[in-house]
């Protein structure tokens, strides 16, 4: 069920959780219209954004083509309500959780059904940029999964999007090594991203499609992860030489996201209304996918700022870090995921130099707000590592969906 109620925490810096703040006041703080199946990113000036509504199939009876802020902004004569989009109602009826990044000159990309536009929140305009080739839609149910590339100063923090196994720059169309449908894309702090968890046919949700397994409208689970290298020259990007296979399905409500540690967390995965042991039934089993860097030596941070000013070009301090050579420091934010829809996952590279060959690291970053916008960001640094075998491992405390 739909609802406009909204919540709000602010996280704690303790080991623990007893102190972190929680808020919510249904009666005074909610959004003006409900939401579900919607999609919520954090936009340029450090508000909440979100889009459309609707049921299993978004149509003209149930949708809400609508764009809404928290804090309510008052964008062009609005008076602080949910703002009608041409966009959501054009790509009707595949339009629930459009894929969509806050880019870096204050716009956002939003792609939704076969369709792509750039839209300017502050003047309420929609840019439409050319179909998506070869008819393909990428959002629900027909479910792809989108990464916002890293912004690099090399390139003046240029954005570039894998969409589906292309990228948004003149849409550039790559194949990829199996079809997939309901995919995850984690963005790695290297800058390379996996592909993991999907099936090779059908479509998301649940019964709702003829000759279901169990109760699920997908198919033939696809077990083994995919890299792509954004580096790498075109057709050579996806990569599954030395990707572990797993044995469990990961197919409608699976989820994957980058740990603080820098491995991938998978979980996830139920077909049906409830509960269900029938094929393809609730999954309780975590697993961990260990890029290369896990198994070498990495650098330690000893010291830093925690807060660095916006809106120029700042010092960000000197880290105090054991072998400074060869790094690669960026800021990294992996927030919320569902539905394959990363919309916050962002990496940011900074400037760097050793200061003095040994322990210390200067880093400068563009603290333009459009880049990482107002929020918080982790400090990563990373060591290039030449390709490795990638380690899995499963959570067998779980196996029998015990805790």
């Amino acid at each position: 069920m739909s609802s406009p109620n909204f919540m709000s925490f602010e996280p704690c810096n303790e080991d623990h959780a007893d102190s972190f703040d929680l808020f919510e006041d249904h009666a005074r703080v909610r959004l003006a219209s409900p939401r579900w199946y919607n999609t919520g990113l954090r936009i340029s000036d450090g508000c909440a954004m979100t889009m459309t509504k609707g049921g299993w199939i978004n149509n003209a009876t149930t949708n809400n083509c609508t764009i809404e802020y928290f804090p309510p902004k008052n964008i062009h004569g609005s008076n602080c309500l949910p703002v009608h989009s041409t966009f959501l109602v054009g790509t009707l009826n595949s339009s629930l959780f459009p894929i969509a990044f806050s880019l870096p000159d204050n716009r956002v990309f939003v792609a939704a059904n076969r369709d792509a536009m750039i839209y300017d929140w502050q003047a309420n305009t929609e840019q439409r940029l050319p179909q998506i080739p070869n008819g393909v839609r990428v959002t629900y149910p027909m479910i792809g999964t989108a990464v916002l590339l890293p912004l690099s100063p090399d390139n003046d923090y240029t954005p570039e999007i894998l969409l589906c196994g292309g990228i948004v720059a003149g849409w550039q169309v790559e194949q990829m090594p199996a079809a997939r449908t309901m995919p995850d894309a984690v963005l790695l702090p290297s800058g390379d991203v996996v592909l993991v968890n999907g099936a090779g046919s059908g479509i998301s949700g649940y019964g709702n499609v003829r000759a279901q397994v169990g109760a699920s409208n997908a198919n033939n689970p696809v077990l083994s992860p995919v890299l792509y290298r954004p580096a790498q020259p075109t057709g050579a990007r996806f990569d599954a030489t030395g990707m572990p296979a797993s044995d469990i399905p990961r197919l409608y409500h699976s989820v994957a996201t980058l740990t603080p540690r820098g491995d991938v967390m998978i979980a996830g995965s139920n077909p049906n209304l409830d509960r269900s042991e029938v094929a393809y039934g609730t999954e309780y089993r975590v697993e961990w996918l260990s890029p290369p860097y896990m198994g070498v030596e990495r650098p330690v941070i000893a010291s830093a700022p925690r807060m660095v000013g916006f809106g120029l070009w700042a010092n960000a301090g000197r880290l105090q870090v054991t072998s400074p050579e060869s790094m690669q420091g960026g800021e990294y934010r992996s927030w919320t995921v569902t539905h394959a829809v990363h919309a916050n996952a962002r990496l940011v590279y900074l400037k760097n130099s050793p200061s003095d060959g040994k322990h210390t690291l200067s880093m400068t970053v563009r603290r333009k707000v459009a880049v990482s916008s107002r929020s918080w960001m982790a400090l990563r640094l990373f060591k290039s590592t030449d390709p490795d075998q990638y380690g899995h491992a499963k959570d067998k405390k779980t196996e029998d969906g015990s805790e």
